[in-house]
This record gives structure tokens, C-alpha cells and sequence, in this order.
């Protein structure tokens, strides 16, 4: 589990235009905002993924100032990503999330 990951912060889903708190710390920002930010750089992906011959676009991660963020079939892992071991969190999402 995600939770014994260190500098793994928290996990969330995104339902509609929602974001659900599965555990971890709370979002001290406007989640409308994250969740619309979020869908938008999928909507890229999608688009931008047969152009670049990448095969399927499942998600992506990425750092946000301070903050790790990797996002995946509408499940969201906040890290810190000086602190979180990406070796872990990566192959999490794509093993248990991909199935969800």
C-alpha cells in the first residue's frame, strides 16, 4: 500500500468534477481548479499521444512547484517529491489503479 511510502502524501479520486480523499493529508487548495487543471492535461495527453506514437495514454506524472502529482484512470497521488520513492508509487499506479 501507498500508505508506508515515504513522501507519499495522499490519495484521491476523481469522480465528475469532484475530488474524494481515499487517505492522507487535505488539499489546502481549490479542488474545482485541481480537478479541471487535471482533466485538461489529460485531454492534451489523449491528444498528443498517437502524434508522438506513444501508444495509449493512461496518465502522466509531473512536479508542481514543491508538489509531486501523478494522475491516473481519475486516481491522484500527492507526494513530496524530493522525499517519495518514484520506483514505488509508478508501478503502484500501474498494477492496482489500471485495473481499478
Amino acid at each position: 500500500m501507498l500508505e508506508n511510502v515515504k513522501g507519499v502524501l495522499g490519495v484521491y479520486q476523481v469522480k465528475g468534477k469532484s475530488l474524494v480523499k481515499l487517505w492522507g493529508d487535505d488539499l489546502r487548495i481549490d479542488k474545482e481548479k485541481l480537478v479541471s487543471y487535471l482533466l485538461e492535461n489529460m485531454e492534451i495527453g489523449y491528444s498528443q499521444a498517437p502524434k508522438l506514437k506513444m501508444g495509449s495514454f493512461l496518465g502522466y506524472a509531473m512536479i508542481v512547484d514543491d508538489t509531486g502529482i501523478v494522475f491516473l484512470n481519475n486516481y491522484l497521488i500527492i507526494t513530496d517529491p524530493k522525499k517519495v520513492n518514484w520506483d514505488h508509487v509508478i508501478p503502484y499506479m500501474m498494477k492496482e489503479v489500471t485495473r481499478a
